[in-house]
């Protein structure tokens, strides 16, 4: 039985520079990122996708879990907040920066080159210095020999230079709060890699890769604008979670607070992205709820997100693999070879990605 619950042909990527092996979990790890298909007696159809991986079945030793909290779970409970207020902090949020929507303007112009988008990265040394550490990382095997915004252009290509935009432009619009719970770096790793494994779905099922690749990469966008405004709300959140061993998501729905993928929707209009992508990031838990004409994409970003978590990507020692929806998996279902493809490129991706964009 595949598991349930309410949480809304691969063409290849940029090939992987030798001597990056992505490593599979071990047996003990396996058990503890899918105790949640236990407790609930489902089988997670993730799970013997990867334990077929090579080095799966080796009984590496898991990494050390969470400590047991010293406080009362009472003591944690979350802190609730009101739509209202959450909304207008949402309002007050600036523009994206202009230099980084120049670019993307230009990037989508039917009508521009990419050397003409390397004009207009070169007016900010910061997003020129991101596409040449891109360009320059491991994931394009060519490393410290692009020097020219020209060439790293060329070289990342249209749609990861978009992608690589617009992680950035969002990223600089959140400082970081008091929240010792929250891990940044487990967070965007997971975004990267949600937005990789989303676009190869959509990908294989004709589905917008673009889109796919944007709504994985801010699907929990409103974590971060958590963090940055309500850190002492996010830090209860967390901690709760942890001491009850639940999925964020799920003592949300419990404890009937705003829901961070309705935060995260709230976001992602407010900063126009395309209403096909804010709606997925608002189901991307309850993919149910999507509406027929989203039900694609919603069900890309909810396999996405179950996908990183059983790659064990944000390296997090209390992580779990969140149930997966039943239409949603056989919506985007891909061959298995294809599947082991795809766990390949979002491993080196994220690796790659994340060292270059230093998040």
């Amino acid at each position: 039985m595949i598991d349930t619950g309410s949480d809304c042909s691969l063409a290849p990527g940029p090939t992987p520079a030798a001597g990056i092996t992505p490593a599979a979990p071990g047996a003990a790890r396996l058990d503890r990122l899918f105790r949640n298909s236990r407790r609930a007696g489902r089988l997670n159809p993730l799970r013997r996708l990867i334990e077929r991986r090579p080095g799966a079945a080796a009984a590496a030793p898991a990494p050390a879990q969470a400590p047991a909290l010293a406080v009362e779970e009472s003591a944690v409970a979350p802190l609730r907040l009101e739509p209202d207020e959450v909304r207008r902090r949402v309002a007050e949020l600036p523009p994206l920066p202009q230099a980084a929507l120049r670019a993307l303007a230009t990037l989508r112009s039917e009508e521009a080159t990419l050397a003409s988008v390397a004009v207009e990265l070169a007016c900010d040394a910061s997003l020129t210095a991101r596409v040449l550490r891109l360009a320059n990382s491991p994931f394009y095997g060519v490393s410290n020999r692009v020097v020219s915004t020209r060439d790293a252009v060329q070289l990342v290509g249209r749609r990861t230079l978009e992608s690589m935009l617009t992680l950035a432009a969002v990223a600089s619009q959140f400082e970081a709060g008091p929240s010792p719970a929250f891990d940044p770096g487990s967070f965007w790793r997971h975004a990267l890699g949600s937005a990789i494994a989303a676009r190869g779905l959509a990908r294989g099922h004709g589905i917008d890769e673009d889109q796919a690749f944007v709504a994985g990469l801010l699907h929990n966008i409103g974590l971060l604008a958590m963090r940055a405004y309500f850190p002492q709300a996010l830090e209860s959140l967390v901690l709760h979670a942890r001491a009850r061993d639940l999925e964020i998501s799920a003592v949300e729905a419990e404890l009937g607070m705003t829901p961070h993928a309705e935060v995260g929707a709230w976001i992602a209009a407010h900063w126009n992205f395309p209403p096909a992508v804010t709606r997925a990031i608002a189901c991307h838990h309850q993919p149910a709820r999507a509406a027929p004409a989203d039900a694609g994409l919603t069900a890309c970003v909810h396999v996405a997100n179950a996908i990183v978590h059983a790659l064990d990507l944000a390296r997090l020692p209390d992580d779990m693999v969140p149930l997966v929806d039943v239409a949603a998996w056989q919506r985007v279902v891909l061959p298995d070879p294809v599947f082991a493809s795809l766990f390949d490129e979002v491993e080196v991706g994220v690796d790659s990605l994340a060292a270059a964009l230093e998040v």
